[in-house]
């Protein structure tokens, strides 16, 4: 079995323009969509040892009035994901 641990330095999560209530509800499981996002995609370049990523500022993620807790969670897990999964074919194509 093969096993990969991504080292995650920092993550920057901005949040402007909702409500702390919506924000603490959409943060409150974070981890798990973002383990989710994770797993499910294509393993590129070495599949075991440890991947270090220094930093990951996904930028901003616009949501529409009226979203809910989960529609800010995926939103910013898909953005995270997607950084990460740039991040990792980076560092695969260094190799």
């Amino acid at each position: 079995m093969s096993k990969r641990t991504i080292d995650i330095d920092r993550l920057e999560i901005r949040l402007t323009g909702i409500s702390a209530q919506l924000a603490r509800s959409a943060m409150s499981d974070l981890g798990s969509e973002l383990i989710r996002k994770l797993a499910s995609l294509p393993v590129t370049g070495n599949h075991n040892g440890t991947v270090r990523i220094g930093s990951i500022d996904s930028g901003k993620v616009h949501v529409p009035e009226g979203s809910t807790p989960a529609d800010l969670r995926g939103a910013i897990a898909q953005r995270v994901t997607g950084s990460i999964q740039t991040k990792l074919e980076s560092k695969s194509r260094r190799r």
